[in-house]
């Protein structure tokens, strides 16, 4: 969906000519065309990603030869992670994890505002031996830029970047777990209120509305879909410390306003939280007798009166930096895309209900 041609196409010429056996100089360009019916501007651009990492040498008129797979020198032992919340806690909790490695982790933020040159160049100026890209600090230009300059890296599981190790909250099971939850107590009218995914992440979306849709069946109503925007886009006309409040006022007036309400919703806990103030202030709705509420949340931030799907950073975090070590120590590391459960707490938000 998002992969460039030639991206895919380099990591099928390093398994080619990693297979091949091949002898001394390497087929031209004009074979390898035929052999993958590619392009000759396609084969150059997969050919030149190749040689910046180090895998072949072009030798002027001798032509082009293989020097192996992909080898990474560690200087700094050094990992950089991008993309967790409760970013310092964690950090503090995985270097203990993995302190006997004699790597350190250390959180990144990644400074999206400036263009694309100055970050590439920031990140080469980075004292880091390799970097994990957790949720959607992963983006297609960052991954294809750490892939072709030999960079270590595991991100998240966009599709059409499957040579890279992913990891990502399992949204599809999670939210088809969570509705079946809310069918079984006589649910029928469940809402979703969440703000829309960057253009990149549209996957994430689409996963949760396919859950919404097979648990569902007849009974899934697309008016209860309240995902209005972007975050990014939100914040343009809309204070940082006031989005969540105004965000879960804003969906819970939409919600009640419909002729027929839902009698669940499903949102991330700080909407939530202004969803039942507005709810049980300006519509005298008793919770959950009238409303119930189901929450998508951090495993830190867990507030106990919420029935809760906690999404387990700290879980993804400590697999991806142990393939980190992996990689970084030379071990073959089988590019996958992980889908990592969430964990369900019970709360006093849902209750049974009982359609007139």
């Amino acid at each position: 969906m998002f992969k460039a041609v030639y991206h895919k196409l380099s990591r099928e010429l390093e398994t080619y000519f990693s297979n091949g056996n091949f002898r001394g100089r390497l087929p031209g360009v004009l074979p390898l065309c035929r052999h993958f019916k590619t392009s000759k501007n396609t084969m150059s651009k997969a050919l030149h990603i190749l040689q910046k990492r180090g895998i072949i040498r072009i030798e002027g008129t001798r032509g082009m030869f293989f020097n192996g797979g992909s080898h990474y020198q560690v200087r700094y032992k050094v990992i950089g992670i991008c993309g967790l919340i409760l970013q310092e806690k964690l950090i503090q909790l995985l270097n203990e994890k993995f302190r006997h490695t004699g790597f350190t982790l250390v959180g990144l933020d990644i400074p999206y505002s400036i263009n694309t040159k100055l970050l590439n160049n920031w990140f080469l100026q980075m004292p880091i031996d390799g970097i994990i890209l957790l949720n959607s600090a992963s983006t297609p230009e960052l991954l294809d830029f750490f892939y072709e300059n030999n960079i270590p890296v595991i991100g998240s599981t966009l599709p059409g970047y499957e040579h890279i190790r992913g990891y990502e909250p399992d949204h599809y099971q999670t939210y088809s777990r969570i509705l079946k939850i809310l069918k079984q107590k006589g649910h029928k009218r469940i809402a979703l209120a969440r703000f829309k995914t960057q253009k990149n992440f549209e996957f994430y979306f689409e996963l949760i509305i396919k859950a919404f849709k097979d648990v569902l069946q007849d009974d899934f109503d697309e008016s209860l879909i309240y995902a209005p925007e972007e975050y990014e886009k939100y914040l343009a006309h809309c204070p940082k410390d006031d989005s969540f409040s105004r965000f879960g006022q804003e969906s819970c007036r939409y919600f009640l306003s419909l002729p027929e309400p839902p009698t669940a919703i499903i949102a991330e806990q700080p909407i939530l939280f202004h969803i039942k103030a507005t709810a049980e202030k300006e519509f005298q709705l008793k919770l959950p007798e009238n409303l119930s509420l189901f929450s998508i949340q951090y495993y830190f931030q867990r507030d106990p009166f919420y029935a809760t799907a906690l999404v387990r950073d700290d879980v993804a975090a400590a697999s991806a930096v142990s393939k980190m070590i992996d990689m970084l120590n030379g071990k073959d590391v089988v590019p996958q895309h992980v889908f990592v459960p969430m964990t369900f707490k019970d709360g006093q938000s849902i209750a049974e209900y009982r359609h007139k």
